[in-house]
């Protein structure tokens, strides 16, 4: 069973590794290894295909902004802030022609935007000390498999016919050196290739 959040389709699968589209007899294997590539190309740049993110919490100590567990922001959907007695206040989404009381807005000059400031009346204000903050969110670069840029297809498509490959013992090294010098990444799942194509879409350091 396909996952509507996977970044290449079992089509197209089949064809990295030459199995014809007809036969079925290694359908639930080959969708459970392109879920797991789908995760690890997820966790190497942040979604790729949206997802909604619901009542992620943060705990405040007066600051001005809130960095997200998930990248990158796509769309918010609320952001509610509770006091230290717990009262809420859903805050409003500012923009270039409304600058409300009571807003956040999205960081979008960041690569990839994962930093929601508190706004009032277009400048900077604080989330309630000793409060939380509840987000509602969609996060990820495109809206299904389909939609996904050939750039991450074809990273997707090398990463699932190395460890196919290497699961039917047909041998690692179609796609060059497999190795993690200075990466940090295991070599066993993310073969070099994958690593050189999407070097301009991985997440920098301590982003999540």
């Amino acid at each position: 069973m396909a996952d509507t959040r996977d970044i290449i389709s079992l089509t197209e699968a089949k064809a990295a590794v030459n199995i014809d589209v007809g036969n079925t007899s290694y359908d639930t294997e080959l969708a459970a290894f392109i879920t797991g590539v789908s995760r690890r190309i997820d966790t190497l740049c942040g979604y790729v295909v949206r997802r909604t993110i619901t009542d992620e919490t943060h705990y405040c100590g007066a600051a001005s902004f809130i960095d997200v567990r998930h990248t990158p922001i796509s769309s918010v959907t609320t952001v509610t802030e509770y006091d230290q007695d717990g009262t809420s206040l859903v805050l409003t989404a500012e923009s270039v022609s409304s600058k409300p009381t009571d807003a956040y807005l999205v960081d979008i000059t960041l690569e990839r935007p994962f930093r929601i400031y508190r706004r009032s009346e277009g400048g900077m204000y604080t989330f309630p000390a000793g409060g939380s903050v509840v987000l509602t969110y969609v996060v990820g670069r495109y809206a299904n498999t389909a939609g996904v840029d050939e750039l991450f297809k074809r990273a997707a498509a090398i990463m699932f016919s190395h460890l196919w490959r290497r699961e039917q013992g047909v041998g690692s090294q179609t796609f060059g050196p497999i190795d993690d010098v200075g990466l940090g990444i295991p070599a066993f799942a993310v073969p070099r290739a994958v690593i050189e194509l999407l070097a301009e879409e991985l997440k920098p350091a301590g982003i999540a």
